[in-house]
């Protein structure tokens, strides 16, 4: 029977091309706006999370009092990171990052100014999970001339040759040697860059500054397993204290792993980026339920014809549920080469979509488990949805009425579908003025005069 019913759908699509195709299409193309932005999603969900310590990891931030209210900022003084670690014991350790500003290297007649220049102290790679292709991650920029450098800028300064142990001019003055290859990092890490260079390197710079007052750099601490964040919390503006003897500023302890999204500045608690996702994720709900509409419409317009095909069959001595199988399997095989088409299609246009987003997503995305058992679950819903009437509503007809007056169900099908096609235009109504306001307001930003003139000054040291 189920044999039977399988090649009745297939012989219901090779009969019907034209109105399968569009049924089909349809389906793929709404599915595949919904699977990118899942894709852009999921990363953005997932930024910071290979750290392995990450759960541990706390960016150190301040809540500065003004009579406005309390001023969030993310950096804190110079010399904290050293003085919290040795004076709290639930710090199991700390580690200064800043940018270096940007850099004059120099490697034989490859000159070059890179901006992507960091400089961290030596617990860095003891704390971050950035994997050392080269060098030994625990003793890499313990040498104040030392320097790491991505696997990217190896082959950009040297070639074929391999770079560790070789040395590198920064700024015309300074040679540094290549203690450490690392993997370039990750698109989806909030700590970017393509060289780290000793802290030390920092206190030679105009910028540094012992004074506790002076707030530039960004500070990670590392806390013990099983230590409650508060206590430390606690510790640290107990240690500030001890060097500021003037103001109210109270330093907080920020979750690493939800810096991407939950990050602020400045006067008043916002959601951060995280804004952008729920606003993505409603479109692309909004999109799929497009899509779904669209799909169901025509399934149920295209069933309502078969009433004396369901008549037919029953008078043959088909039962309700046979016919309930056969509608809701028809239903699911159309949204199944729906689901399999949208994924060819987004694997087809990964490599603009990457473009787009400035992100890089693999194949490999495609068959994570996350992302199949969700592209199951949404056709399977679809379908369940879209064979519904036809599976329930026509079967329940009586065979003798429908062979003698014809009927298709009345005008509740119609009903529904009138429903459904207002709603889907209403909801591609709102989705086009969201796009043509959003992109005005991107042209005006990119058009409108700021007033001055930037210049960019390059200085040959």
């Amino acid at each position: 029977m189920r044999k039977f019913n399988i090649q009745i759908a297939l012989c219901n699509i090779l009969r019907h091309r034209l109105i399968s195709f569009i049924t089909i299409f349809g389906l793929a193309i709404g599915l595949a706006g919904s699977m990118f932005i899942f894709l852009w999603v999921r990363d953005e969900l997932n930024f910071d999370h290979f750290n392995k310590k990450g759960d541990r990891l706390f960016r150190v931030e301040e809540d500065q009092p003004y009579s406005k209210g309390l001023f969030h900022v993310t950096v804190t003084p110079w010399p904290s990171g050293p003085v919290w670690k040795e004076s709290i014991p639930e710090i199991e350790n700390s580690c200064r990052i800043t940018s270096a500003g940007s850099l004059l290297f120099r490697r034989n007649d490859k000159v070059f100014y890179e901006d992507k220049v960091m400089a961290v102290d030596s617990s860095f790679f003891r704390m971050f999970t950035f994997p050392l292709l080269e060098g030994d991650g625990l003793t890499a920029l313990r040498d104040p001339q030392s320097i790491v450098i991505s696997d990217e800028m190896a082959r950009k300064y040297f070639g074929a040759e391999d770079a560790l142990g070789k040395s590198i001019e920064i700024n015309n003055s300074e040679v540094f040697q290549v203690s450490g290859v690392m993997k370039k990092m990750p698109s989806h890490s909030s700590i970017e860059a393509d060289f780290l260079i000793p802290f030390s390197y920092m206190k030679k710079s105009s910028w540094y500054s012992d004074n506790w007052s002076n707030n530039s750099i960004a500070t990670y601490i590392l806390s013990g397993k099983g230590t409650d964040p508060e206590v430390i919390k606690t510790k640290i503006n107990k240690v500030v204290k001890d060097h500021i003897t003037q103001g109210n500023t109270k330093f907080t302890l920020f979750p690493f792993l939800k810096i991407h999204l939950h990050a602020y500045w400045g006067f008043g608690h916002n959601p951060g980026a995280i804004v952008n996702i729920w606003i993505f994720s409603s479109i692309a709900i909004l999109v799929l339920i497009i899509a779904c509409i669209n799909f169901m419409n025509l399934s149920t317009a295209r069933s309502a014809s078969r009433a004396k095909e369901t008549g037919l069959r029953k008078l043959n001595g088909a039962f309700r549920r046979d016919l309930v199988f056969q509608f809701l399997g028809e239903s699911l095989l159309h949204a199944l080469t729906g689901m399999i088409l949208a994924i060819a299609l987004v694997a087809a246009y990964l490599g603009p979509f990457d473009i787009l987003t400035g992100k890089t997503f693999r194949e490999s995305d495609l068959i994570a488990p996350v992302f199949i058992t969700s592209a199951l679950i949404i056709t399977i819903i679809t379908a369940l949805l879209a064979g519904s009437y036809p599976a329930f509503i026509l079967s329940s007809f009586m065979p003798i009425s429908v062979l003698k007056s014809g009927m298709t169900g009345g005008t509740t099908g119609v009903l529904f579908r009138k429903i459904t096609v207002v709603a889907q235009f209403i909801i591609s109504i709102v989705l086009i003025l969201f796009t043509i306001v959003t992109y005005r307001q991107l042209k005006f930003m990119q058009g409108k005069s700021l007033g001055m003139i930037k210049r960019t000054l390059y200085t040959f040291i």
